[in-house]
């Protein structure tokens, strides 16, 4: 499972270090794991955390990544956005159109996505302390 997540400690003189991750979880980590050579772990940086190919990989978290993919299914896209953390607090479908919200609080700030299915298509509005970012 792929997650995101913040360094919480890290000793460099070891290598060995503890993630919090968006679901609340703690992990500890040691540096085999980290698969980005070029960014350091370090304390307070934002990470991507993935598991599920039976080996643990840690990363620093990349915007970009996330923005460019792309959805096939409104069930595929609440589900990425459950695994960066967020909740559904509503999933209402109607006749032609399904109309999906989550939320989620992190570090003072305010997140909501709202997801809207309609004839095969997907839109995807988020925003961030009441700005939208996309």
């Amino acid at each position: 499972m792929s997650m995101t997540g913040m360094i919480f400690q890290f000793n460099s003189d070891d290598g060995k270090g503890l993630l919090m991750l968006s679901d609340g979880e703690t992990k500890e980590f040691d540096i085999s794991q980290w698969v980005e050579k070029s960014n350091m772990p370090s304390v307070g940086l934002k990470i991507s955390y993935d598991d599920s190919d039976e080996k643990i990989t840690i990363k620093a978290y990349n915007e970009e990544e996330k923005k460019s993919f792309a959805y096939s299914t409104a069930d595929e896209c609440i589900l990425h956005f459950k695994e960066d953390g967020f909740k559904v607090i509503t999933d209402i479908s109607g006749e032609t159109i399904r109309t999906i919200t989550l939320r989620k609080y992190e570090m003072g700030d305010f997140a909501e996505v709202v997801i809207k299915s309609a004839n095969n298509e997907i839109s995807v509005t988020h925003i961030v302390n009441g700005k939208k970012i996309n």
